[in-house]
């Protein structure tokens, strides 16, 4: 990859950084990590080639993390060079995680020692953003750091968001963005961040979230709920317009792609019927509707 043939010091340090932007791809860590471990050494004994690399730190500081498995030893050993690397410098590089492993679990309850990354660990205080779509627990992690953070595990019937609580109180972290996919006590939530977004992907959650914001329980904090929601009768779709009419606070709520897949006669005629409900109380989100049987979309 690297060989004595290229001299820093012949080459302009633009295609210098075209080089190291190329060697590091920040996008997907699916380099061979024998490369990186080469790069890096080069590094590390080339004042040259280390001022190029700390003008791109957002190559190895913000990570995008696609684990096939947990065998997947050679992107492990990619990240854990990045992380190091980025641990060396003097400045401190704050980390942006997005993490998600390929290999889904779909029976969470049976892996409830399923931890983040132990690699992550290490470096959990310079964590700043955390994106997690994989049924990890977060009970290992402590990120004093953190202000963004977002867990989106849909389709499991235990989620782990009950953690995030208690991963705040640890942290004591000042949280601007906090993204969920569900949530068992909203309240508890509530004090630790000035900006929450649910992503809802069950219809009966939907009704329950609006419900919620309609009495007030779920406090100042929820500023945008945006619904994935696939609606399998026409009563749980009508219900959770009903919810939504009952809301008298403004929340930004995006029913992105509803599906129903079993209409009856009241829901031919929904997509009017829907919209007149809420502008009659004020309230006009973007509704995008798509039915499956049935002769309106």
């Amino acid at each position: 990859m690297i060989t004595t043939a290229l001299q820093p010091a012949t080459v302009p340090p633009e295609i210098l950084g075209h080089i190291f932007t190329f060697l590091v791809p920040g996008t997907a860590l699916i380099i061979p990590s024998s490369d990186l471990e080469t790069l890096f050494r080069v590094i590390r004994t080339c004042s040259t080639w280390r001022t190029i690399a700390l003008q791109h730190p957002h190559l190895w500081s913000d990570l995008d993390i696609r684990l096939h498995s947990w065998s997947d030893w050679e992107t492990i050993s990619a990240v854990r060079m990045c992380l190091k690397f980025s641990a060396s410098t003097n400045q401190l590089r704050l980390l942006s995680i997005w993490l998600y492993i390929k290999k889904y679990i779909n029976n969470w309850t049976s892996f409830t020692g399923f931890h983040a990354p132990m690699f992550l660990i290490p470096h959990s205080h310079r964590i700043r953003k955390l994106s997690i779509l994989s049924p990890l627990s977060l009970t290992l992690l402590v990120l004093p750091r953190l202000v963004d953070l977002e867990v989106l595990t849909p389709g499991l019937e235990t989620h782990p968001d009950m953690h995030i609580p208690a991963l705040l109180e640890r942290s004591r972290a000042k949280i601007t963005h906090l993204t969920v996919s569900s949530i068992l006590d909203w309240n508890a939530l509530l004090s630790y961040a000035s900006h929450i977004e649910v992503l809802v992907t069950e219809g009966a959650l939907a009704a329950t979230v609006m419900r919620d914001i309609a009495k007030g329980t779920l406090g100042v904090a929820l500023r945008e709920v945006k619904c994935a929601v696939a609606f399998h009768d026409c009563d749980t779709f009508l219900d959770m317009l009903e919810a939504r009419a009952s809301m008298t606070r403004e929340v930004d709520f995006l029913i992105g792609v509803s599906v129903i897949t079993k209409v009856d006669a009241r829901c031919v005629n929904f997509s009017l019927d829907a919209r007149q409900l809420l502008r009659v109380h004020g309230l006009a989100p973007k509704i995008h509707v798509t039915i499956t049987e049935g002769s309106v979309t």
